[in-house]
């Protein structure tokens, strides 16, 4: 999240110059996140075990829940980013700030997301008893898994032939770009059960696993089927395991145990998202909704009104939406914007990684939005490394394509935001947000 109190300059640290040109300093108002939950298990073991006859290494909570580990690095971060909002003068930096200044909302579907609230509150502001709100009910989260759910529910011939679209008119294009991908990972797991590939006999290989489409129950959320979207999660479940601090011998059974071979793999989660969640059309029905609520939020700290405003979250100085990389990623390609941070490939987001929407005031009262993504470095989060000036996190200056042609500096004009986020949108792909509902 915050890394610098001033626009432009040196992405790593405070005080940094003013906005292109301005020679003004910035002061900051607001600031407004999405960040992806911390360190877990894979979420579901027993469907792994099909694609490797050698056990998979044990994990200390049930699967897809938030590590020890994984809320020792989240509050690192958390006691990081207090001593920078406190640089800032934006939020005390001792003692319990008011109640109003901090909301903080997680995805009710997962626990993971809400202990992981939990953990950065408990962190930055130590004995305060500030509370992670979620939305009532079990199940998918409209805000933050939209497509699950009747609010970004799509058409699944329109989202099937958006993705083929983006793959050139078939599959034969991340068919050929996988291809370079999976030698190392077809050694390291000799995949596959044969159940897999039920028409290729007794023999049966990463690249055999049929391609397609799955359609969810409802019909409304389309996912890839075959080798790209399999090794995808096994991509992640490898990295997982070198955060975790798991000893080098069980990340990847000993074959991918630097960082280096860990990244190697994670190029074909990568891939995944370019055709999933890099898909416009998908994007829009899966993001709009939660890019909705950060774009209110920032219009409400700017004093933008408009006719749904009263549908923002309330008035904080720090506003902490806690969801997972797909959203992340969607909201990326609604911005159409990338970021790149230390030791991971380009637009990757790790546990704890997230985008933040700094609002910044001039002393003549101008407003502008800077949108940076932070992220610890796999080391950081694998050593539980403590933060300081020295071991910083990194951070990045992503620049929404709308912003492009109107920023100063790294910034973006606040009215030009709005107005650009409110084109991206699509407004129906949007519900009341649970605090206000009745």
């Amino acid at each position: 999240m915050l890394a610098g109190v001033l626009v432009g300059g040196l992405l790593g640290g405070i005080g940094s110059a003013g906005a292109q040109g301005s020679g003004q300093e910035m002061v900051l108002e607001k600031v407004v996140t999405l960040m992806r939950h911390g360190v877990r298990p894979p979420t579901e073991s027993a469907e792994l075990a099909h694609y490797t006859d050698q056990p998979w290494p044990s994990w200390p909570v049930a699967d897809g829940q938030l590590t020890p580990h994984g809320v020792e690095a989240i509050s690192q971060l958390g006691r990081w980013e207090r001593a920078q909002y406190a640089a800032a003068g934006l939020l005390p930096a001792e003692g319990c700030p008011a109640k109003a200044e901090v909301f903080a909302w997680a995805n009710r579907g997962y626990a993971r997301t809400i202990d992981t609230g939990k953990a950065m509150l408990a962190a930055m502001f130590p004995g305060c008893g500030l509370e992670v709100g979620v939305a009532p009910g079990k199940g998918h989260d409209p805000l933050f898994t939209a497509r699950q759910t009747e609010v970004g529910r799509m058409n699944p011939a329109a989202a099937q032939a958006a993705i083929l679209e983006k793959m050139g008119g078939s599959f034969d294009r991340p068919r050929a770009e996988l291809a370079a991908l999976l030698p190392p990972m077809q050694a390291m797991l000799g995949c596959c059960a044969a159940v897999m590939c039920p028409d290729k006999g007794a023999t049966c290989s990463f690249g055999d696993l049929p391609w397609g489409f799955t359609v969810s129950s409802n019909e409304g959320n389309v996912d890839l089927r075959g080798p790209l979207n399999t090794g995808s999660t096994v991509a992640q479940v490898i990295l997982l395991e070198y955060l975790e601090g798991m000893p080098a011998a069980q990340v990847g059974w000993g074959q991918a145990a630097t960082r280096d071979e860990v990244m190697r793999l994670a190029a074909i989660r990568l891939l995944k998202y370019r055709y999933m969640e890099g898909v416009p059309y998908i994007a829009r029905h899966g993001a709009s909704n939660i890019a909705r609520q950060i774009n209110l939020a920032v219009e409400q700290g700017a004093g933008i009104r408009g006719a749904d405003s009263d549908m923002g979250p309330p008035p904080a100085k720090l506003v902490l939406f806690v969801g997972s990389d797909t959203q992340i990623a969607e909201l990326g390609t609604l911005l159409d914007a990338h970021w790149q941070s230390e030791g991971y490939l380009a637009d990757e987001t790790p546990p704890g990684g997230a985008l933040s929407f700094e609002l910044l005031r001039t002393p003549d009262g101008r407003r502008f939005v800077r949108t940076v993504f932070l992220a610890q470095s796999p080391d950081q989060i694998r050593a539980v490394s403590t933060l300081g000036a020295d071991n910083a996190p990194s951070r990045s200056v992503v620049m929404p394509a709308f912003c492009k042609a109107v920023a100063e500096g790294d910034a973006c004009p606040v009215a030009a935001f709005s107005q650009g986020m409110r084109a991206v949108i699509d407004m129906t792909a949007v519900s009341v947000p649970a605090w206000r509902q009745h």
